[in-house]
């Protein structure tokens, strides 16, 4: 009996301002975006920055992941944006942008386990287009730190 697995695909996808470059069909509900380029004249593409904003705030306390497309492509409504994280394998959670078109979250630390964790980031463009980042993270805890066991 032959076995016939789910195979990736590569979509091109053209517009009058873009050609992207989709990964499909591999079991992911969405298409990964590979690449995307401008059409237009002195165009740029959009490029999903993603990176930790804690300033100030204890390591073990909480993590805020940040996204935002820097630049972003011509025709590309920020109002019609979404973005979203999860940790690790876990529920995606939604991302509220702020008034410099910058996506936050924010996450309590103490009840993931040691060791190191990732949050991936997804952002859809108001042209259906999803961008993915990932963000390592380690959780480390201290002797001096309570614990369920503690005195």
């Amino acid at each position: 009996m032959e076995r016939h697995d789910l195979a990736a695909y590569y979509r091109v996808v053209v517009t009058p301002l873009l050609v992207t470059v989709e990964r499909a069909g591999d079991r992911a509900a969405k298409p990964v975006v590979v690449a995307s380029l401008p059409i237009a004249a002195n165009a740029r593409p959009s490029v999903l920055r993603v990176a930790w904003d804690d300033p100030d705030i204890p390591y073990l306390e909480r993590r805020r992941p940040a996204a935002t497309l820097e630049p972003r492509m011509l025709g590309d409504n920020p109002d019609k944006e979404q973005a979203e994280y999860r940790l690790d394998d876990g529920p995606w959670k939604p991302m509220t942008k702020d008034r410099r078109d910058i996506w936050r979250d924010q996450f309590p630390t103490q009840k993931i386990p040691v060791g190191m964790h990732s949050a991936v980031v997804r952002l859809t463009t108001s042209n259906a287009i999803t961008y993915t980042g990932e963000l390592l993270f380690e959780i480390e805890r201290t002797n001096t730190e309570p614990t369920a066991n503690g005195p």
